[in-house]
């Protein structure tokens, strides 16, 4: 069991701030991705959302749909518990406390706002993806642009995936422990 969980890991300076920095570049890159998928919808004079009734082209969509809600979910819930772990646990960030155990935002804020942005990223290509789809009207036209635009979400693990040398690579997977949370409060102290 304790191997399920990441151990804290002592980086230097400039391991945690190459970590940070790819985590920046990844989601650069994502909002490059979906701000020309977006141009495109937008300046194209052939985009158009088209409404069909014919089960051909409806059935692809909406399998296409639920598939991308499936291949997203993952990646909005990982932003969901990176922001909770970093309000809930900022004891456990390097500095975040000083010699009065007063805490510095400045130091917890990073890893929220990465979660943050991970989530937000996350539900806006399912959005853009979905309603990029319904402008499609072949069957075939469906799934390989399906197939192609889901690689948006996944640069990420493509970027992870591609390392190979960093102290990092070996906890992937693994969890971080929760010490505390918001509704272990004593009977007394809930409203």
């Amino acid at each position: 069991m304790k191997d399920e969980y990441l151990q804290a890991q002592n980086l230097t300076k400039k391991e945690y701030t190459d970590i940070f920095f790819s985590a920046i570049m990844v989601a650069s890159l994502q909002i490059v991705i979906l701000c020309l998928i977006l141009h495109q919808m937008f300046y194209d004079e052939d985009f158009k959302l088209l409404e069909r009734t014919e089960y051909v082209v409806v059935i692809p969509r909406l399998v296409s749909t639920i598939l991308m809600h499936m291949l997203v979910e993952p990646e909005t819930r990982s932003g969901l518990s990176m922001m909770k772990y970093a309000v809930n646990h900022p004891h456990m960030f390097r500095n975040a406390l000083d010699k009065d155990n007063n805490l510095k935002p400045s130091k917890v804020l990073p890893a929220f706002l990465l979660g943050f942005t991970q989530c937000v990223i996350s539900i806006l290509v399912e959005y853009v993806i979905v309603i990029f789809l319904s402008s499609m009207t072949n069957l075939m036209t469906i799934f390989m642009k399906f197939a192609a635009l889901t690689q948006v979400i996944k640069i990420d693990d493509i970027y992870g995936g591609a390392l190979f040398q960093t102290k990092m690579k070996k906890y992937v997977g693994k969890k971080l422990k929760t010490q505390f949370k918001r509704h272990n409060l004593a009977e007394g102290e809930r409203s």
